[in-house]
């Protein structure tokens, strides 16, 4: 969004799609990295082609968070029987990704509440965590995400998601035609 234009601003902040983007943030990192994956309500895996152990290992991420919901593309043989998510499943139904045209069904779970305590899972259950119960991996953004971005239009909050990129790329952020030379290099 560009503060450029006040008129734009108010517009956009009158539809709530400003205060939106100033709660909504990306993390690139290590998705096996974070020990749970506290306050998230629900946790969206677009889990087509991952390898066995990545989706046991979110599993186990899974079962220790407080986390209700899942939505994932696998059955719950997969999830359930052989992966050992501790989930039961409340939907299913098929969708078409409007970019590749490839048909899948998306399967919506809920956490198996018979289940939960066993697990040693933190926390409640509505992503109302303190912020000293965030896993570690999210807490800055989700710090600052619960304070708006810090200001008006999320600067705060977009400065952290970018530094945490390039912190873990070890780079800088890459043009297309510094990827064009770099591929040139010898």
């Amino acid at each position: 969004f560009s503060s450029k234009s006040s008129k734009n601003n108010e517009d956009l902040e009158t539809k709530g799609i400003c205060t939106a983007a100033k709660r909504i943030f990306f993390i690139h990192g290590n998705a096996l990295s974070p020990k749970t994956f506290n306050p998230f309500t629900h946790i969206f895996m677009c889990d087509i082609g991952f390898p066995p152990e990545t989706l046991k290992k979110l599993g186990e991420t899974f079962n220790r968070s407080a986390s209700p919901y899942l939505i994932c593309c696998h059955n719950q043989k997969l999830m359930i029987e052989k992966y050992k998510y501790n989930v039961e499943l409340m939907e299913q139904f098929k969708i078409s990704l409007s970019g590749s045209g490839e048909n899948h069904t998306i399967y919506i779970y809920k956490r198996d509440l018979s289940k939960y305590n066993q697990t040693g899972s933190l926390g409640k259950l509505d992503g109302s965590l303190r912020i000293e119960e965030v896993d570690p991996f999210w807490a800055k953004a989700v710090e600052l995400a619960r304070l708006g971005g810090n200001d008006d239009m999320g600067s705060s909050l977009m400065a952290h998601v970018e530094n945490e990129y390039l912190t873990f790329t070890g780079s800088e952020r890459r043009t297309r035609s510094s990827s064009a030379k770099k591929k040139l290099e010898f």
